[in-house]
């Protein structure tokens, strides 16, 4: 199974290697961390890899990276990566670097260069955690009738401790329509005719076309799936797009586009999210939980932490 990748960029070299790295580590056998071969215990085990994924089921990745003519060195640092990068059937990277308006409009572009059976985006300031391609790929395989599928994330602060964790309810329309989009897009996977049939994001919106572009998912019938499992983290640095005030004013200004119905009724929709999320689950973790993500100064191994508890278990109520 063919996974594209695209990852927006622009004056984030530091958070994109780590990004990099947190994709190329997947492919079992591509032996690519920031252009280095990985020693052998680093590859992916193959106990991590599903029954599903038989041979002619193969994990690759195409990640591409849209760059917005960034001026920090990341076009020369991708220029080098390729360059020295293995030839591999199952890892390829990518890159672009032109004039954009914005994330949205360097998605469009990004995914009008993709050709994988399954689409997904990767922020800079995101990472997939070890083994989260293999289990979506194992995902599709084992239920063909969904068309995208959504995870669990968690929040870490720049030096990787836990802030909060994500565990999402089911998605449902009127939920996003009224409020905004729970679920993680670092989280999300896409089948490639989900894209081919609704088109990509409106670029009217600069924050939060993901809140558009998902309605339109589940307006149109598609199918979602919930997966269980921590897919991603995402990294609290200050400066992401979702906390500015750009993100704040147009989280407002959406919650004005839905239906007035929808609108008189945000607080019992929130309420009821809540309990869904509650009743699922959402709100309890066992600790300690583990994970393994790459750190500043750092794009060739994975740090672990392993948090006992604490302050993530409180956090997780604030959505």
């Amino acid at each position: 199974m063919k996974f594209s990748i695209i990852t927006p960029a622009l004056n984030q070299l530091a958070y994109l290697k780590r990004c990099i790295a947190s994709i190329a580590d997947q492919v079992a056998g591509s032996g690519i961390v920031d252009g280095c071969a990985l020693p052998v215990e680093q590859e992916l085990p193959a106990a991590q890899q599903p029954d599903s994924l038989t041979p002619e089921h193969a994990l690759r990745v195409h990640h591409h990276i849209q760059d917005g003519c960034s001026t920090d060195g990341t076009v020369e640092y991708l220029k080098e990566y390729i360059a020295r990068q293995q030839s591999t059937d199952t890892y390829q990277l990518t890159f672009t670097s032109e004039a954009d308006g914005g994330m949205y409009d360097a998605l469009n572009k990004g995914f009008s260069r993709a050709t994988g059976e399954v689409f997904a985006w990767l922020n800079c300031d995101e990472q997939y955690l070890p083994g989260t391609l293999a289990k979506a790929a194992g995902f599709f395989l084992k239920y063909p009738e969904v068309d995208f599928i959504y995870g669990n994330a968690l929040l870490l602060n720049e030096n990787g401790s836990l802030l909060t964790y994500r565990k999402n309810p089911p998605l449902r329309r009127w939920y996003v329509q009224s409020d905004h989009l729970y679920t993680q897009s670092c989280a999300m996977f896409f089948r490639q005719h989900v894209f081919q049939e609704t088109g990509c994001f409106d670029i009217q919106w600069k924050a939060v076309s993901d809140c558009d572009f998902i309605t339109r998912l589940l307006k149109h019938g598609f199918k979602a799936g919930r997966m269980s499992e921590y897919l991603s983290v995402f990294f609290v640095t200050g400066q992401n797009l979702s906390n500015s005030r750009t993100g704040q004013d147009e989280l407002i200004r959406w919650r004005t586009t839905a239906p007035p119905p929808v609108r008189m009724l945000h607080y019992p929709l929130r309420v009821l999210r809540y309990l869904e999320k509650y009743f699922s689950g959402g709100y309890r973790e066992r600790f300690p939980l583990e994970y393994a993500v790459y750190l500043s100064g750092d794009s060739e191994h994975r740090s672990t932490f392993k948090p006992a508890t604490g302050s993530a278990r409180f956090i997780a109520w604030s959505r």
